[in-house]
């Protein structure tokens, strides 16, 4: 099997309904209505590539190669060939009632091997989503799209209007790449944004007040810290109510700790 091709993170997951994943040949009929896209290699077709993957006695993954905005991307886990696995999910956003990971199927979109070192880069992602949207929305059904850095599994147009949205010059999409919980000492913190910055965010608890309300700030300082890498300073905002808040690196420089000053 070839691992170098499979055995990798930072991908986005499609699921489907248990035998309903798109094979090889499928993908090649629609790739040219997808836009911005074309397949760059075929195992499938290249002698060589595909005796390395088989006669290991395990089923092998069937994959493409995907070209898009100039950036190679996989397609791993085509029928007939073994399924991508579903990791766990801690966190679900507008998935159909009724819907369960466990009947279901994946694919995934993954960045090639020469982008490798780029994973939590954001022009990798952003390219990377808006593939797996632009398939999400010719493969119909696909029932969820899972993003394994934040646990996250949400609805295919969820995940889709998302990726369009930040594709098309709009914001980080937060509440699509990171997920929020609350904490048992009452704090509010990210799940995901260190996939991206190498920090979580961390509202302390005499600062967070409603919870809903704190997500939303949450998700808009995540947008706001995304783009720049870690917290090294401490550094004073202003909320979208207009309270200030003071955002400070943790001792342990894992964590964006934020106050209402």
């Amino acid at each position: 099997m070839d691992t170098d091709r499979i055995d990798r993170k930072g991908g986005v997951l499609l699921l489907f309904e248990g035998g309903g994943r798109p094979d090889a040949q499928s993908i090649c009929k629609l790739v040219d209505k997808l836009g911005h896209t074309s397949i760059s290699l075929d195992p499938l077709q290249n002698t060589n590539i595909a005796q390395a993957g088989a006669g290991d006695g395990q089923q092998a993954a069937i994959w493409l190669e995907l070209l898009s905005s100039g950036m190679t991307f996989d397609l791993v886990g085509l029928a007939p060939g073994a399924q991508m696995g579903v990791p766990l999910i801690s966190h679900r956003m507008n998935v159909p009632d009724g819907f369960l990971e466990s009947t279901c199927e994946a694919v995934c979109v993954i960045p090639g091997p020469h982008l490798s070192g780029g994973t939590n880069s954001l022009p990798v992602v952003r390219v990377m989503l808006g593939l797996a949207a632009r398939l999400a929305a010719a493969l119909q059904p696909v029932r969820a799209i899972c993003w394994p850095p934040a646990g996250m599994m949400m609805g295919a147009d969820f995940f889709c209007a998302n990726a369009k949205s930040w594709v098309n010059g709009g914001p980080f999409p937060a509440q699509a790449l990171t997920a929020f919980k609350q904490m048992s000492d009452g704090g509010l913190q990210s799940e995901g944004l260190a996939h991206f910055t190498g920090q979580e965010l961390r509202i302390e608890p005499g600062s967070v007040g409603h919870y809903p309300t704190a997500a939303l700030l949450a998700a808009r300082l995540v947008q706001q810290l995304a783009p720049h890498g870690p917290l090294m300073q401490i550094e004073e905002v202003i909320a979208p109510d207009g309270s200030q808040m003071r955002l400070e690196p943790s001792g342990n420089g894992k964590f964006v700790r934020v106050w209402r000053s």
